[in-house]
């Protein structure tokens, strides 16, 4: 079994109160279920949309996981990694892959669309009655079925609704919200079907309520959570 992903950045957030801030959250692209390579020369091409403009310049690394061989031992079966920038490259060991080990085998091969992911590293803070409109590049693969895309929202204390949205302006009062979760809870996911093309998604986040802060403020501390499906 093959476990791969990339990381790159990043999903862009603006807190609108006293104090604006930038967050920058890292995409994680993942295959949606665990990869079995069948035989000896077995191939999977595992493809990750990086058609967006934050991820301009943007590092990506590619890790691995063995779950049934953690160890990477061997006589237990071990995977070769060949990494490309161009899906043309993949079966042509003379195009010189960005980094590579092995050999690909065109007859065997199969293709994987990986799943964008994102989660905030750290918990997030709303005052009460303050607002926050997260703006979310959506890196879809045009080759793709337009996907669902799907947002978690973790609340460890005070309240806290949301509203999804494909296009600005996003608020409670706008049309284009796609999907809003209003009765506030701990825990909470919206999510919408993306159009073919969209290049953005928004979440508007407002602190119903909250819990008094050593500062004496009310605040919302929460978590969020980001998934294509």
């Amino acid at each position: 079994m093959l476990f791969l992903a990339a990381f790159g950045a990043c999903f862009l957030g603006l807190v609108f109160g006293e104090d604006p801030v930038t967050l920058t959250l890292p995409i994680q692209y993942i295959t949606e279920n665990q990869q079995t390579l069948d035989r000896a020369n077995d191939v999977h091409i595992l493809i990750a949309s990086l058609n967006c403009t934050s991820l301009v310049s943007a590092s990506v690394d590619i890790c691995a996981e063995l779950p049934n061989n953690w160890k990477w031992k061997p006589e237990r079966g071990v995977v070769y990694i060949n990494v490309y920038d161009n899906l043309a490259d993949t079966n042509d060991i003379a195009a010189a892959p960005v980094n590579a080990a092995g050999l690909m085998n065109p007859k065997t091969t199969k293709q994987i669309y990986l799943i964008p992911t994102s989660i905030t590293t750290t918990s997030l803070e709303l005052e009460f009655d303050h607002e926050m409109l997260v703006s979310l590049d959506v890196c879809v693969d045009p080759n793709r079925p337009a996907p669902h895309f799907q947002t978690s929202l973790i609340v460890e204390g005070g309240t806290l609704t949301q509203y999804l949205c494909d296009r600005l302006p996003c608020n409670v009062n706008s049309h284009n919200v796609k999907c809003s979760v209003e009765t506030p809870l701990p825990v909470s996911t919206c999510d919408y079907q993306l159009q073919p093309g969209q290049p953005k998604s928004y979440i508007y986040l407002h602190a119903a309520g909250g819990e008094k802060n050593a500062s004496g403020k009310y605040v919302t501390t929460f978590s969020v959570g980001v998934a294509m499906r």
